[in-house]
């Protein structure tokens, strides 16, 4: 199955842009509101953002790489999935607005308590527009020749488009976890 990568590149642009609306909303919240943990062992909003930079700091100069080294897209530009990609892209992606519960690796999970909450968010809004300009540079690489490494393993490499696919998706993934804790919190903008 080919994916045209005009409009894959758009959707996942358009995905990033949301998350970060939504991310920036956070900002108008009060410190205390966003390290509100819905349960013991879960994740507060600040703690949702700031596991996404530190994936963030491994992506975005590889992805950065990659575009720059990569395989010059011709005419029309097609990714072709692996089955590594895909597989990797259903174990994150939101759908039907749920996604299944995963652990993430220990190098990748926030710290309990941060004390510096907004600088955790202005990071989270740099990288998106990172990675916007990014989105928009890869409409000129080869999406399935071109190859990315990945933050699990050195020795697995996926197709960018499915390397950009899955980052994106979990960026969704855990701004609609954070925005879920406003909402069953009832918490409002300046509250």
């Amino acid at each position: 199955m080919k994916i045209d990568a005009q409009p894959l590149l758009a959707t996942l642009q358009q995905i990033v842009h949301q998350s970060q609306a939504t991310a920036q909303s956070f900002q108008q919240l009060d410190n205390s509101i966003l390290q509100i943990k819905p349960s013991p062992n879960a994740w507060n909003i600040v703690q949702c953002i700031e596991h996404l930079n530190l994936y963030a700091r491994f992506y975005l100069p590889e992805f950065t790489k990659c575009i720059a080294n990569g395989n010059a897209a011709k005419e029309h530009n097609y990714l072709t999935p692996g089955f590594i990609g895909n597989y990797f892209v259903s174990l994150i992606q939101v759908k039907n607005g749920t996604f299944k519960k995963l652990t993430a690796p220990a190098n990748k999970r926030p710290q309990p308590n941060c004390q510096n909450v907004h600088s955790v968010l202005q990071t989270f809004n740099n990288d998106c527009r990172t990675l916007q300009n990014l989105l928009q540079q890869a409409t000129h690489v080869h999406l399935t020749k071109t190859k990315s490494a990945i933050s699990l393993s050195p020795f697995i490499k996926l197709r960018l488009g499915d390397a950009l696919r899955f980052y994106v998706y979990h960026i969704e993934r855990h701004v609609l976890q954070a925005s879920r804790i406003v909402s069953q919190n009832h918490i409002a903008p300046n509250s």
